[in-house]
C-alpha cells in the first residue's frame, strides 16, 4: 500500500519510507488499567538512549493517559475515600498495527484499539503513530470510541474478546470487533450495571467491522438464525494467497460452535458467515454437547499440508467468573482441536467428532506425552478426515488429577516449525504453602495435534506409542497468550515466567524448549581488490 497522487500518480508515500521516518520513535509501553484509563509509558532505556528520538519526560515515567467515555461513568466510584467501590474499567489488552487512511497527509498510521472486558460495551482506538506525545497534546490521539450507544452498536457486548485490525478486499483497513458476552449475574455488586436490553437476551452473535480510520460500521456479520451463540470471542485473520489482504476470519462462541467468516468479495454485503465446526446435539462420557465446550480464546491458523489451506488449532474452556474456579464431579473434560478449512467459498463445516483423529494424553510424574497419529486426508476407504482432537483427560499414568483443566489462553505458534504451545490451566489449587496458578504446556505438531519435536523435559515409560509432549507447570496466564522467546542464534525457546511444577514439590527450574538453530545458508566473499 502507498499513498499516490491521484492528478498525476506519483508516489507520495510508502510503507517503508514510514518504516524509516519511524524507526528510531520514542518506546513506549501501552497499559489498561482498572483505574479507568490507558497509560502510554516511557519504555526508554535510559535517559541517553541513542535509539529514541525523544526520551521525554523520562525512562519509566508516564507520558499520556486516556480515559475512553464508555467508562468514564465509573470514575465516580474510585475516588470516594471512604466508600470506595470497585468497578472495572479499562481491563483489555490493546493491540496495535500499521494501516493506511484513505485521507489526509501521510497515509500510513500505527493504531491502537482496545476493548474493556467487563468494564464496559465498547472499543477504543488511538494513533500512536507519533508515541513521544504529552499529556498536552493527548487529544490528538483519539481516532473514534463505539459502544453500544453508537450508531450500529446496539448489538455490543462486554468487550472480552480483543479486537482485530486487517485489510479487506475492498481495499479498506478494517477493525474486527467481536461482539462480546453479557454477563448472567445481576444481583451480586459492585458489578449491577450488566445489560437489561434486548441483546442482553439475544441468542446469537455479532461480528462489527469498522473502518479503521473512522470507526464507523461497515457491516455487523450476525451468526445464523437458530444457532445459538451467545457471544464471540476474539477473532483471527488468514490471508489464503498472501498477497496482504485478509480473505477470512475465525471466531468461536460459548456455546462451542467454531464460526467462518468469509471476506473474499469486496462487496461488504456479499460478506458471509458459516459454521466450521460445531458439537454433537447431545454429548456423552466420550463426546461433548452444546455449551459443554465454551471456546473464549483467539482460534490460530496454520498450513494445512494435505491442502492449501488452512487447520485451525484452538483449545476450549472458560474461566469468567467464581463458579469457574469451582471443581466438581460433574465437570465436562475440556480438548484442543485442530479443524481443517476447506478454501476460499467454502460454507461446509464440521459437526461432532467423527471425522476426527484423536490423539491420547499421559502423564508420568508431571511429565506429560502424546500419541503421534497420522491425520491424512482421507482414511482407507477414502472417507474425508477433517482435522483432529486431544481431551485433556490423562488416558494413561498420572501422578496427580487433572479434572477442570481448560484453555483460556491463545496457543503460542511456532510457524518456522509447524508447532503450537498449547496453555492449559488447572484451577482449584487449595495448597496454602504454594497457592500459584497451576497447569501445563504441550508442544504439538500443528498439522496432527500428535506431540512435536523439541521437547526434552523429562522422560517416562509412555510406551511406543507416545513422545514427551510437555509437562506441569506454575504461574500460568488466564488469558492472553503466552510469549516465547529465543536467544540469537535459536536452538532453545525461553517461556517466560513459567516454573516447571516437580511432582516432588520442589521448586520448579525456568521451561525452556528446543527449537532449529539459525544456521547461514550462503555466503558471498567480498575481495578487497588486491
Amino acid at each position: 500500500e502507498m499513498e499516490v497522487d491521484k492528478t498525476t500518480n506519483a508516489l507520495l508515500y510508502s510503507y517503508e519510507k514510514f518504516v524509516v521516518d519511524h524507526a528510531k520513535r520514542a518506546p513506549t509501553i501501552y497499559v489498561g488499567a482498572n483505574d479507568g484509563m490507558l497509560h502510554a509509558f516511557d519504555a526508554t532505556l535510559s535517559s541517553t538512549d541513542s535509539n529514541s528520538v525523544d526520551v521525554t519526560p523520562a525512562p519509566g515515567k508516564e507520558r499520556w493517559a486516556y480515559v475512553p467515555f464508555s467508562v468514564y461513568d465509573k470514575l465516580s466510584y474510585l475516588t470516594p475515600p471512604s466508600n470506595f467501590s470497585f468497578r472495572p474499567t479499562v481491563d483489555g489488552t490493546p493491540v496495535t498495527r500499521d494501516v493506511f487512511f484513505s485521507s489526509g497527509a501521510k497515509g500510513w498510521h500505527t493504531i491502537l484499539v482496545g476493548g474493556l472486558r467487563l468494564g464496559g460495551r465498547g472499543v477504543y482506538a488511538l494513533d500512536v503513530t507519533d508515541a513521544a506525545a504529552t499529556e498536552a497534546g493527548a487529544s490528538t490521539k483519539v481516532l473514534w470510541e463505539f459502544n453500544n450507544t453508537s450508531t450500529g452498536g446496539a448489538n455490543l457486548g462486554y468487550t472480552y474478546g480483543r479486537p482485530n485490525i486487517g485489510r479487506l478486499a475492498d481495499g479498506k483497513w478494517v477493525v474486527l470487533v467481536p461482539s462480546g458476552y453479557f454477563p448472567s449475574d445481576t444481583t451480586t455488586k459492585p458489578y449491577d450495571t450488566y445489560a437489561t436490553d434486548a441483546a442482553a437476551t439475544r441468542k446469537q452473535s455479532s461480528l462489527f467491522v469498522l473502518d479503521a480510520q473512522t470507526g464507523e460500521v461497515i457491516r455487523e456479520i450476525s451468526t445464523t438464525s437458530g444457532v445459538n451463540s451467545y457471544g464471540l470471542t476474539s477473532p483471527v485473520l488468514g490471508d489464503y494467497d498472501n498477497d496482504q489482504v485478509d480473505d477470512v476470519a475465525f471466531a468461536g462462541d460459548m456455546v462451542g460452535n467454531l464460526w467462518r467468516f468469509d471476506f473474499s468479495s469486496a462487496d461488504p454485503a456479499s460478506w458471509t458467515v458459516s459454521l466450521a465446526y460445531q458439537p454433537d446435539a447431545t454429548g456423552d462420557a466420550t463426546k461433548p454437547g452444546p455449551e459443554e465446550q465454551p471456546i473464549t480464546v483467539m482460534p490460530r491458523l496454520f498450513p494445512d499440508p494435505t491442502s492449501s489451506n488452512f487447520i485451525v488449532v484452538f483449545g476450549t474452556g472458560r474461566y469468567l467468573s467464581a463458579s469457574d474456579n469451582t471443581i466438581n464431579d460433574s465437570m465436562k473434560f475440556q480438548s484442543i482441536y485442530g479443524i481443517r478449512d476447506r478454501g476460499p467459498g467454502s460454507t461446509t463445516g464440521v459437526t461432532g467428532r467423527t471425522t476426527l483423529i484423536e490423539q491420547d494424553l499421559a502423564e508420568q510424574d508431571n511429565v506429560r506425552a502424546l500419541t503421534q497419529r497420522a491425520v491424512p486426508a482421507t482414511t482407507d476407504k477414502g472417507d474425508v478426515i477433517d482435522g483432529w482432537f486431544i481431551d485433556l483427560v490423562i488416558k494413561s499414568g498420572g501422578s496427580q488429577t487433572n479434572k477442570g483443566e481448560r484453555v483460556v489462553v491463545d496457543a503460542t505458534a511456532l510457524f518456522d516449525s509447524g508447532r503450537a504451545i498449547i496453555t492449559s490451566l488447572i484451577p482449584g489449587n487449595d495448597d496454602p504453602c504454594n497457592p500459584v496458578r497451576r497447569g501445563a504446556v504441550l508442544v504439538i505438531d500443528a498439522a496432527t495435534g500428535g506431540a512435536a519435536t523439541g521437547v526434552n523435559v523429562g522422560t517416562g515409560s509412555f510406551g511406543t506409542d507416545f513422545a514427551v509432549a510437555g509437562i506441569r507447570v506454575e504461574n500460568v496466564p488466564i488469558s492472553g497468550s503466552l510469549p516465547a522467546a529465543t536467544a540469537v542464534g535459536g536452538g532453545r525457546i525461553v517461556l517466560p515466567g513459567l516454573t516447571i511444577d516437580n511432582a516432588d514439590g520442589t521448586p520448579g527450574a525456568s521451561l525452556g524448549l528446543g527449537d532449529a538453530v539459525w544456521r547461514r545458508r550462503s555466503w558471498r566473499e567480498l575481495n578487497n581488490g588486491q
